[in-house]
């Protein structure tokens, strides 16, 4: 069989099925008893907007993602990026005086 690189694995090293890491997720969400509308894709999201504004790197979220390329990592990006030029304003600031 034929996984692709990204996909998620187990802790043994083998691919889940499709469906068996979605139900896993399903648990997990509900045991913490987060909406049934959110997906781990949106988790994903999440992790790549936050990062990407808190440390105003697209490199970073997209090592953190572990993505080939930024390109795929702006895609998950949900953030309108105000943050992150606040951050970026500041620190170019900081570092003129």
């Amino acid at each position: 069989m034929t996984v692709h690189p990204t996909a998620m694995m187990r802790l043994d090293g083998k691919p889940y099925w499709d469906n068996r890491y979605t139900e896993k997720f399903k648990k997990v969400r509900n045991a913490a008893g987060v909406p049934s509308n959110v997906w781990s894709m949106d988790s994903r999201a999440g992790a790549v907007s936050e990062t990407i504004e808190a440390t105003g790197s697209l490199e970073a979220a997209r090592d953190l993602a572990t993505h080939t390329t930024t390109k795929t990592t702006r895609r998950y990006s949900r953030g309108d990026g105000l943050e992150t030029s606040r951050k970026i304003t500041e620190a170019r600031e900081k570092n003129r005086t």
